[in-house]
């Protein structure tokens, strides 16, 4: 599979989303200025390196304190805005593969059916949640 790259919606020019699911930072010349003499300094582009969420997400840092999520950047550059009521879905159930392939935009509905179909849906802490009586980050059974 041959990859292909394509600016993140935003951050044309300073990131960029691969259909096989890396992000990378362009090389770019930005302007700064330090007692009142301005000079300009040149960032050099690199392939970003993700850090995985708790529910095993994977997601990158565009700029200082300003996390997104992975498969989020791939479906946005690659497909478009999410559409209102609809939420990302990783076909295979594995929420760090984001390949556009593995990826799409889906109801909710469809989500939980993924997640029953692949095994995923009733983990030992959302069974536990559910027979001590308390609503799962997911709504109840």
């Amino acid at each position: 599979m041959t990859e292909i790259w394509k600016d993140v919606p935003g951050y044309e020019g300073c990131y960029q989303v691969s259909n096989t699911g890396n992000v990378r930072s362009l090389t770019r010349q930005i302007e700064l200025t330090r007692d009142g003499t301005h000079y300009k300094k040149t960032i050099a582009g690199r392939l970003l390196r993700p850090g995985r969420m708790t529910e095993g997400h994977l997601s990158v840092a565009l700029g200082r304190g300003n996390s997104h999520c992975v498969h989020k950047l791939v479906l946005l550059a690659f497909v478009g805005p999410r559409p209102e009521g609809l939420e990302c879905r990783h076909l295979n159930g594995v929420p760090a593969d984001n390949r556009l392939e593995n990826l799409r935009w889906g109801t909710r509905r469809e989500n939980i059916l993924d997640a029953v179909s692949h095994g995923t849906w009733m983990t030992p802490e959302r069974h536990n949640a559910l027979r001590k009586g308390r609503a799962t980050r997911y709504g109840h059974e």
